[in-house]
């Protein structure tokens, strides 16, 4: 033991000590030294395995003279009381185009200059592209070529609440590229008030629109209208009309009067302490101890290290072959990760107990095989308590080909009672001769802790004085021009970025509430397409906004009632709420939805039709929602790898995934449901029966692959889907020989719904002229009692009836050439109505859009038999007739 260079102990040789020995040193001689250090060191040998120097315990006692301790403690007190002086009268700039003149002024303050025209008719007021007319600007570019446009300036310095109001038109047959827009130019800055389209506006109807101008409102008086034609206005009678532009506001700062009165309290404590007596008893740490993988033997569960892993490893795998086979195997005395074999998600992972350990370090060494590409991509990752956390990724570029790599990782964030390694392949790795190749996995920690125990015994007198004084201040505070402008804006939906930004991987919005309650929200790129694992949740539907310049604050999970209190935005330097911005309330929007229900003899059809509210700072929704499913916009469709997900007004969701290997192919793991979805990749509508909606079911939130715009974030109410009843119409006719049964199915058109190619009749179904059945090929149909019934085409089987072509297989076979199929093929039993039909192919089915069930009746055939009979021979004549049918064939025998 040493303080100051001075040193107390000995020194220890081990054949004096060769069992547990107690040791007592008087430390007299450090009285009043402070930083006294206790240390072992080990002066020579001590190498073999077997040699340790061990401690068990190190005791120090002492005692301390009496001291005297004089504490000032103070306390301080608030209460602010504020007043706000009222603004004064609204004032109004205004322009109602009442002369031909580019200089009217007509509302209680005067416009800071004439409107500046860009034209290059150069006509003024009177003539050109720009031009006024008839107690209207008119803006067209019918005339002349060239940018068209007008600004006026106004002066805002010193205004509060600045609101713009313009009543316009769009004139003439405008196509969807004719646009025009509004503008604010702030100190040269331009921003984008709004676009004008007929799409949004409509034809020669005329539009009110209002804009906050708060944010632009300068201390300068460069604040600038600008009125802009994009694209188009053209064509012959097309033109941007304005009736009248006006900016009202107040013209003078509102004061505020704050008096903040301060209480404090001085206190005043002396304490006389007497310590008696102090123990400190240190355990010392433990030795290291390992978990470690070598991959020795052909088996997921080997241990190699001091301490077993919790469990054996678990593959994900397409394979499903175990440690042998499939894309995750061992061999040769590594783990193997490849997808040459299989195509799918691949991955292996290992559970460990690192509860109660220290400084836990993972460590790994493996190598990339064979002629890798920049795609091929693997990774590490560590799974504490279901969260997920990228550790590292391995490309050919960062670790080298067929090259050895051992890395270190630091676990002691991750340490838990269930803390997973999970080894995984991004991308790639499918090519010959591709793999991913562990070594070893190995993790070394110390498993407990150091752990410090101190008794103490202490005697304590205290006196105490305390002084209070009062302090009243009063401050005025007027709005200040400095105030940074809030770029970004928030309204009951969500928060809007100016036009022009969008949101990108890695952004963040922050926000803290009048409760005192923050709510964080971060965008991550590998899970915008993604939902399942580690983007489960919230954290794709999150990512699904990346590409877009709005967030809903429902992703934020606020509640009726909360209000924001501070807002800051990744990539902006202004943050709402730090410059005398109010609290911000949402409140929650109720909706009604309006139902209306026509009803004919045989078919009852509901029809729901949804209306919103417009709002500037909502995006329109571009695909559609019918009572028989979803479309998407013309031109688009959707593709593997795709997925619509949705939730209900129950909280229940509903989650579908385009899977293109289970397109043409319904069995195994395509099997049921997955098939169904997949055989729509390559059309624009996915029907609502896929989602398994249960009568009366309604929409609240849609969210579609590669859209950034999602129903029911913007005010859209629920979306119900009501189920469809339908009665089916049968005429019977009776002749004196046959009877047969025609049963005749009537959709009601639906713009929506796509028109099924094939036909449907009593007989069988038949394909569109110049399409045949071919090898592979497949139908599949349900029916009404819930069963199905799926036939499989093998062209092995079509000239060949034994053996594994036997029975059906063989006569379903035969029709491949033909554009023609029986019932007879699909076992159905008298009264069997079909439900839904797929034909391969073929992205129509029928049943998904409002047809009603198809009941196949079997034909009842009455014989006419006449027996002639003579001495010695009786003869019995047969004759059958059918009734001609246009979709049978003709038998050519």
């Amino acid at each position: 033991m040493t303080a100051s260079g001075a040193m107390v102990g000995e020194e220890f040789v081990a054949t004096d000590y060769k069992s547990l020995t107690e040791r007592v040193y008087d430390l007299s001689a450090l009285l009043g030294q402070r930083d006294v250090w206790v240390g072992f060191g080990v002066k020579a040998n001590l190498h073999a395995s077997d040699e340790y120097l061990m401690i068990e315990q190190v005791s120090v006692e002492y005692q301390t003279c009496a001291s005297t301790t004089t504490t000032t403690t103070t306390t301080t007190t608030t209460t602010t009381t504020t007043t706000t002086t009222p603004c004064s009268v609204s004032q109004t700039v205004h322009d109602a185009f009442s002369q031909n003149s580019y200089s009217n002024n007509d509302g209680s303050k005067p416009w800071a200059a004439s409107w500046v025209e860009t034209d290059a008719g150069n006509g003024g007021a009177s003539s050109g592209n720009v031009f006024i007319y008839n107690g209207a600007l008119v803006l067209t570019r019918q005339f002349y070529g060239g940018s068209t446009k007008v600004t006026r300036e106004v002066d805002l310095s010193g205004t509060r609440g600045a609101q713009l109001e313009i009543k316009f038109y769009l004139a003439g047959e405008l196509e969807s590229s004719d646009e025009a827009s509004l503008w604010i130019i702030k100190d040269g800055s331009h921003y984008k008030l709004d676009s004008y389209t007929a799409s949004r506006c409509g034809k020669n109807t005329y539009n009110t629109k209002t804009y906050d101008l708060s944010a632009y409102a300068s201390s300068h008086t460069d604040v600038k209208v600008k009125l802009y034609i994009d694209s188009g206005f053209a064509g012959s009678g097309e033109y941007f009309v304005i009736d009248y532009v006006k900016i009202t506001f107040d013209d003078n700062d509102c004061s505020t009067t704050t008096t903040t009165t301060t209480t404090a309290t001085t206190t005043t404590t002396t304490t006389t302490t007497t310590t008696t007596t102090t123990t400190t008893t240190t355990t010392p740490c433990s030795v290291s101890q390992t978990v470690h993988d070598a991959f020795s033997q052909n088996s997921y569960s080997n241990n190699d290290g001091s301490k077993p892993w919790a469990a054996s490893w678990v593959e994900t795998d397409p394979g499903n072959g175990g440690a042998s086979s499939g894309n995750v195997f061992v061999n040769n005395g590594a783990l193997v990760l490849t997808q040459q074999s299989y195509n799918g998600y691949t991955k292996v992972t290992r559970e460990v107990d690192l509860s109660g350990t220290r400084g836990a370090q993972l460590e790994i060494k493996f190598y990339l095989a064979g002629e890798l590409e920049s795609s091929d991509e693997a990774s590490l990752w560590i799974i504490k308590d279901g969260s997920y956390y990228k550790l590292d990724s391995y490309t050919a570029s960062r670790c080298g080909k067929n090259t050895y790599n051992t890395k270190t990782y630091d676990l002691s964030a991750y340490a838990s009672s269930h803390t997973v390694v999970k080894l995984y392949i991004d991308s790639g790795f499918a090519g010959p001769g591709e793999y991913f190749v562990i070594d070893y996995v190995k993790i070394t920690f110390d498993d407990n802790d150091c752990s410090t125990t101190t008794t103490t015994t202490t005697t304590t007198t205290t006196t105490t004085a305390t002084t209070t004084t009062t302090t009243t201040t009063t401050t005025t505070r007027t709005p200040d021009q400095s105030c940074p402008v809030i770029p970004y804006s928030i309204t009951q939906q969500g928060l809007t970025l100016p036009a022009g930004d969008t949101f990108s991987d890695g952004d963040h919005v922050n926000i803290r509430l009048q409760s005192g309650a923050s709510r964080n929200i971060h965008f991550e790129g590998k899970c915008q397409y993604y939902d399942m694992y580690e983007c489960a949740g919230s954290k794709h539907d999150i990512a699904s906004h990346i590409g877009s310049n709005f967030i809903p604050w429902t992703l934020f999970n606020l509640a009726a009632g909360d209000c924001i209190t501070w807002i800051q935005v990744a990539g902006y330097n202004e943050h709402y709420g730090e410059c005398n911005e109010p609290p911000y309330c949402v409140t929650p929007t109720t909706t009604t939805t309006t139902t209306t229900t026509t009803t004919t003899t045989t078919t009852t059809t509901t029809t729901t039709t949804t209306t919103r509210t417009p709002d500037q700072s909502c995006p329109v929704i571009p695909y559609s929602i019918t009572q028989q499913g979803l479309t998407l916009p013309a031109g688009d469709t959707f593709s593997d790898g795709d997925h619509v997900n949705i939730r209900l007004q129950s909280g229940a969701s509903r989650n579908i995934h385009f899977e293109g290997k289970c397109q043409y192919y319904d069995m195994y793991e395509c099997a049921g449901s997955k098939h169904d979805i997949a055989s729509h990749i390559g059309s624009n509508f996915i029907p609502w029966t896929l989602f398994n909606l249960a009568a009366g079911d309604c929409i609240t939130w849609i969210q579609v692959a590669g859209y950034n715009e999602h129903y029911g974030e913007c005010n859209e109410p629920p979306y119900c889907v009501t189920p469809t009843t339908t009665t089916t119409t049968t005429t019977t006719t009776t002749t004196t020989t046959t009877t047969t049964t025609t049963t005749t199915t009537t959709r009601t058109p639906d713009q929506s719904c796509p028109v099924i190619p094939y036909s449907i009749t009593q007989q069988g179904l038949t394909l569109p002229a110049g399409d045949t059945f071919s090898d592979g090929d497949h139908v599949n149909i349900r029916l009404q009692s819930g069963a199905s019934r799926n036939i499989h085409f093998e062209g092995k089987c079509q000239y060949y009836d034994m053996y594994e072509c036997a029975g059906s297989k063989h006569d379903i076979a035969s029709h491949i050439g033909s554009n023609f199929i029986p019932w007879t093929l699909f076992n159905l039993a008298a009264g069997d109505c079909i439900t839904w039909i797929q034909v391969a192919g073929y992205n129509e089915h029928y049943g998904e859009c409002n047809e009603p069930p198809y009941c196949v009746t079997p034909t009842t055939t009455t014989t006419t038999t006449t027996t002639t009979t003579t001495t010695t021979t009786t003869t019995t004549t047969t004759t059958t007739t059918r009734t001609p049918d246009q979709s049978c064939p003709v038998i050519p025998y």
